[in-house]
């Protein structure tokens, strides 16, 4: 709440600029009020060179908890919104705040699904933006990935954008809702590289779900197990490796 609060004067500057989600949004919850420090939660980021793409793009999350802001804060590239339940934009100061910073709010109602991709594919041209999308559609708290929702492809396809997968390793070391546990943590956050859309088509959208699932799910295992194991250092970086 406070981080919309401090955001919207400074995405009224440029309202519905998708960059406002970085420069503004993200830019409080990380650096000013510094969450992921208050949390004890430490982000290495892996690959961030590949969010290094000229035209619109779709970016592919996997979704865990609440606690995904501070990895996906963390790591947002330029020119990218996200997206959420339509019914979000009500939740007063955070659905201001995320309409200035160019959030897509997709409708669940019978019907309506076709609606919003015609119009979010139009818009990301228009605004040549990048969309951050958890396809998993809930959070998923029981490890590995749930099967994705088609939506994310779709778009990809009718807009000819690459899609950008992004994993986060398990919380599982330092994080357990039915445990009631919450301690301090390392989470892992790779940046695979763009997978081109045009070799895919509305008849074979399945086999795209399936392609990206298959490559987020080693990685989701491999960065898990790293994470879990404490192999890796303890210093918060981000790197290109």
């Amino acid at each position: 709440m406070l981080t919309s609060l401090l955001s919207i004067p400074l995405a009224l500057r440029n309202p519905g600029d998708p960059s406002n989600a970085r420069d503004a949004v993200a830019w409080i919850f990380v650096k000013l009020l510094k969450v992921p420090q208050l949390f004890g939660i430490t982000v290495e980021a892996r690959g961030l060179k590949n969010f290094d793409v000229k035209g619109p793009f779709i970016v592919v999350c996997n979704h865990q908890t609440s606690l995904d802001l501070i990895p996906m804060c963390s790591v947002l590239p330029s020119r990218c919104a996200s997206m959420a339940k339509r019914e979000l934009m009500y939740a007063g100061p955070f659905g201001l705040a995320f309409l200035l910073s160019g959030g897509v709010f997709v409708d669940r109602r019978p019907g309506k699904s076709r609606d919003t991709i015609e119009r979010t594919v139009r818009q990301l041209k228009q605004k040549n933006a990048g969309l951050w999308i958890f396809p998993e559609g809930t959070r998923n708290h029981a490890g590995g990935l749930l099967p994705f929702k088609k939506g994310a492809f779709l778009m990809a396809v009718q807009g000819q954008f690459p899609v950008i997968p992004v994993i986060i390793s398990s919380y599982s070391a330092f994080y357990d809702l039915a445990a009631r546990k919450f301690e301090s943590g390392k989470v892992i956050v790779t940046v695979l590289p763009p997978v081109s859309s045009k070799p895919y088509t509305v008849d074979s959208i399945q086999n795209f779900v399936d392609d990206v699932t298959s490559s987020m799910l080693a990685v989701y295992e491999l960065s898990s197990k790293e994470a879990l194991s404490g192999s890796v250092g303890c210093s918060a970086e981000k790197h290109d490796s």
